[in-house]
């Protein structure tokens, strides 16, 4: 009896040192490997919130250096070169206007003058309309041509057409100064200027305010006019009758209100360029002799315009004038980009006598850093503008010699 004991009393040991050894390898190998509800057979979800395929993507860590997954970057600014199209129009091109992806031109090649537009790339050339009596689109405070949404406008002269892009069939008026253009109105003033400011839709149905204008601009929700060297203003729904701003001269003189930058106004006054707050509290004068000069517009707080052969601004209150380019032969800003050929200086001389010589376009910002070479032509055309798509840049040539210094050709 007694041995049996004995028996049992080591068979026992053994069975709590094997059950001992059990639960110290189980504990670790629960270290090593996380517990899964899951079995074996099953299939881990390699989908995140987002449905992306993350299967070959490992656990994350905190001292992981490396991920299979991409990572996206901010794009690290312009490209380091571009492929250059060159898009010869079929015919004469004194001046290119560029809006949504698409460019603007008239055909001069005959007195139809035809407005059209195409893809940068010449592709997709549709007629806008025709008869607008002028080839110069020019831009800025130059400016003959306006956009609002699907509608463009071709204003030169007395004669003012509107529409539909790619409608065909603009509204005409003619024997008025053009004022604005927008929500499918069309603001004009009597060409004399001893009547009334309109506004129609239909070119038929107008609406007026009894106001004399020589000139005028829309500005927001306001119509900035001028009469014999006063400046005033009246909304443009005609709620309200116009107010006098300010007396800038006495009498008949040569004024014409050009441009607004939401802030400013920027008026010709005989043969110098002046700037005054939408108040009228004051006035400045900026460029002198700016019938010399080719104003390109106001960009980013400055005024554009090349004198001579130089590319200069200035702000609208008269300070921070400066040379952005000197030796510039033609200028186009588009957008944050001025686009700009440089050419000898006998470059007039060589144009009259259609002589070859080296033209270099070049870019740059709006500040005149950041200058990049594009493309150098050794022909007799000139260009009549640039445009950037992209890693593409879209040089358009036409066989048109044109005398301004300044303006896209």
């Amino acid at each position: 009896m007694k041995n049996t004991q004995k028996i049992l009393c080591l068979i026992l040991a053994v069975c709590l040192l094997l059950l001992a050894s059990c639960q110290s390898k189980d504990t670790s190998s629960s270290s090593d490997t996380p517990a899964s509800t899951n079995s074996v057979a099953s299939t881990p979800d390699t989908s995140s919130a987002d449905g992306e395929d993350t299967s070959s993507a490992p656990a994350s860590s905190d001292t992981a250096a490396t991920s299979s997954k991409p990572v996206s970057k901010a794009p690290e600014g312009e490209p380091a070169s571009y492929t250059m199209e060159k898009v010869v129009l079929g015919t004469a091109v004194p001046s290119m206007r560029f809006y949504n992806g698409y460019a603007y031109y008239v055909d001069c090649a005959s007195n139809t003058f035809k407005l059209y537009r195409s893809k940068p790339d010449g592709s997709e050339r549709t007629l806008v309309y025709q008869g607008i009596n002028t080839c110069e689109i020019g831009e800025g405070l130059e400016n003959s041509l306006y956009f609002s949404g699907e509608y463009v406008t071709a204003a030169h002269g007395d004669k003012i057409m509107a529409g539909k892009i790619g409608d065909k069939s603009p509204v005409t008026i003619s024997g008025m100064n053009f004022i604005g253009y927008e929500d499918g109105w069309i603001y004009c003033a009597d060409k004399e200027g001893t009547s009334a400011i309109y506004r129609t839709k239909d070119g038929v149905k107008m609406e007026s305010v009894s106001a004399q204008a020589d000139s005028g601009i829309l500005a927001g929700d306001t119509i900035y006019y001028n009469k014999s060297g006063t400046v005033y203003c009246v909304k443009k729904n005609f709620t309200s009758s116009p107010v006098s701003l300010r007396t800038i001269a006495e009498g008949t003189v040569s004024m014409e209100i050009l441009y607004s930058d939401g802030a400013y106004l920027y008026i010709r006054l005989e043969n110098k360029l002046v700037t005054m707050p939408l108040s009228g509290k004051s006035l400045k004068e900026i460029v002198w002799d700016a019938a010399s000069k080719d104003i390109l517009g106001v960009y980013k707080g400055y005024l554009y315009y090349m004198d001579g052969g130089n590319l200069k601004r200035i702000k609208p209150d008269g300070s921070g004038e400066s040379v952005v380019l000197a030796k510039v032969h033609q200028a186009q800003i588009t957008g944050s980009t001025i686009f700009y050929v440089t050419a000898p200086d006998n470059v007039q001389n060589l144009i009259s006598t259609q002589k070859v010589f080296e033209k270099k376009l070049l870019k740059c910002s709006l500040d005149g850093t950041g200058k990049k070479e594009l493309y150098v032509a050794k022909d007799a055309k000139m260009w009549a503008g640039a445009y950037i798509s992209g890693s593409t840049c879209y040089l358009y040539t036409t066989g048109l010699h044109h005398s301004h210094v300044g303006n896209p050709y």
